[in-house]
């Protein structure tokens, strides 16, 4: 009865290292804070997020009503500017393409995060260690995996 619970042991682990093996976990440092992200962001409002980020420590160091409400006016209104300089960076880009139909759907999709697909080409090590990149390959080799990995629970059961 136990040699189930090994089978999904195992396949837990290998699931696992595959998974870690594929998209592995990648560090990522933070940007100086002195650089904007974003294009509408000035050096100006760069300060600005730096002051609210200070406030904000300051009421986590000693909260207190006053240092609450001085950091809640100080975002507001900086989320205010933040709101309109945007706004005014997109009029503006949308009125230099606004005679290119092609650069004006450009600029939307890139505004809602939709861009072209990359072709990128997928590799699985199937268990003889081969890389494999066909994805008709690959999807036997799946499918070839759990179906015996059926077939053994199904002998122990």
């Amino acid at each position: 009865m136990l040699m189930p619970m090994n089978v999904t042991i195992n396949l837990f682990y290998l699931l696992t290292k595959l998974y870690d093996e594929c998209i592995p976990v990648r560090k990522y440092k933070c940007k100086n804070k002195t650089e904007p992200r974003c294009p509408w962001i000035s050096r100006g409002l760069l300060k600005s997020i730096n002051t609210k980020n200070k406030l904000y420590k300051k009421y986590m160091q000693k909260p207190s009503e006053e240092r609450f409400n001085a950091f809640k006016r100080y975002r507001n209104k900086l989320n205010t500017l933040i709101r309109k300089s945007k706004k005014e960076y997109y009029n503006k880009r949308f009125e230099s393409v606004k005679n290119n139909l092609r650069k004006t759907w450009k600029t939307i999709n890139s505004i809602i995060g939709r861009n072209k697909k990359s072709k990128t080409q997928t590799n699985f090590i199937d268990s003889n260690g081969c890389a494999i990149s066909d994805p008709q390959v690959i999807s036997e080799e799946f499918n070839n995996f759990f179906c015996e990995y059926w077939a053994k629970i199904s002998i122990y059961n």
